[in-house]
């Protein structure tokens, strides 16, 4: 067997294990909810902080930095219950391209790397390097969960479960 394919039979196994992808979709759920609760308290100042990047027009930039801490926060508690798990990885995809694509140009403007990222607020400061690499690592993980399209675990599955019952109850 060659190394490519072992490597995608690899990566289809652990796409199979339900437990791996349980951990990832907590993981990935918890960064978006930490995120959104070190924004939230000072929403304004994180949206000076999106128009400082001057990645988006101003106002664009105002919209975006007021609704992406509530759209981390759907996203976190969608992905750590278990609802709508696919749309939560799809959602978080895109966010997360986002991220790579305002720190990446952060980067490529020759700011100062070691400068802090506005990402999870007053909660934890990282580097924006620090933040691009991260923001890749989490887009491998949006990527799997998207995927995978596991439901172990998730309140969909049991709430499916219980409407399937019913109908089975009243014939």
């Amino acid at each position: 067997m060659t190394t490519w394919r072992r490597r995608l039979s690899s990566l289809s196994q652990a796409m199979g294990n339900r437990y791996l992808i349980l951990g990832l979709r907590l993981l990935l759920g918890g960064v978006f909810l930490l995120s959104a609760a070190g924004k939230l308290p000072k929403q304004a100042e994180f949206v000076d902080a999106v128009t400082g990047y001057g990645v988006l027009p101003q106002g664009l930039a105002s919209a975006y930095g007021s609704v992406l801490p509530w759209l981390e926060l759907a996203v976190g508690l969608g992905l750590v219950l278990g609802l709508l798990p696919r749309v939560c990885a799809g959602a978080s995809l895109l966010m997360i391209i986002s991220f790579i694509v305002a720190n990446g140009t952060y980067v490529w403007r020759e700011y100062p790397l070691d400068a802090p990222c506005p990402c999870f607020g007053d909660l934890l400061t990282i580097r924006v390097q620090d933040a691009l690499v991260m923001d890749v690592v989490i887009m491998v993980v949006a990527s799997l969960l998207l995927l995978s399209g596991s439901r172990f675990l998730t309140l969909d599955s049991w709430a499916w479960g219980r409407i399937r019952g019913w109908g089975h109850h009243a014939r």
